[in-house]
């Protein structure tokens, strides 16, 4: 009989993987084979290393005993299984509202993200902190650092990209090279209300 870890598959080692696989692998009536074990034990090292060994067996329980059809065990169908088994979870996490503690919380740390990458930046290391430089050039441009124009021509170029790389990081860059040439620092242009 398997035992419950309630552990991560990050935490555990192949042997144990292989002994959830062969309990989940018999709620389908199928037997897993030597070489077809190591693919499942990629797939959830790859995919789903966060997820733990209960949470694997309910959801592969709970398909199992919803399916009128036998179907073959693989590691489509337990990717399939998980996907389903957390499709409630990420509805509950996109409609996910913070509290006005945590979101003054959240600007504090974003404040201070802007002001280390700004010192990170007058001593010639790059920025790597801010994630979100279309919110500080929004801040820059409500502070009448930004023109409307340099805002408008980034914002453009930063629907046009394709890529990962914001078109406000250049601009942002450019606020962070002129304020340091004037001998002046961002904190004094981000603050909250």
């Amino acid at each position: 009989m398997y035992q419950i870890k309630k552990i991560s598959i990050a935490n555990m080692q192949d042997f144990e993987i292989t002994e959830l696989l062969s309990v989940c692998a018999e709620l389908f009536g199928t037997q897993l084979r030597n070489y077809g074990i190591q693919a499942f034990i990629y797939l959830l090292r790859q995919k789903y290393n966060f997820v733990t060994d209960e949470k694997i067996l309910n959801a592969c329980t709970n398909f199992a005993s919803s399916q009128e059809q036998s179907k073959r065990f693989s590691p489509a169908l337990l990717s399939h299984i998980l996907i389903n088994a957390n499709k409630d979870q990420q509805s509950e996490y996109k409609s996910y509202e913070a509290t006005e503690e945590q979101k003054a919380q959240y600007k504090q740390q974003w404040i201070e993200a802007v002001c280390l990458d700004f010192d990170d930046y007058c001593n010639k290391i790059p920025p790597s902190r801010i994630f979100v430089w279309r919110f500080l050039a929004k801040q820059l441009k409500a502070k009448g650092i930004i023109f409307e124009q340099e805002y408008e021509s980034a914002n453009e170029k930063d629907s046009k990209a394709f890529s990962f790389q914001s078109e406000f990081k250049p601009l942002c860059l450019k606020i962070f090279n002129d304020l340091a040439m004037q001998g002046r620092h961002i904190a004094n242009y981000i603050k909250w209300k």
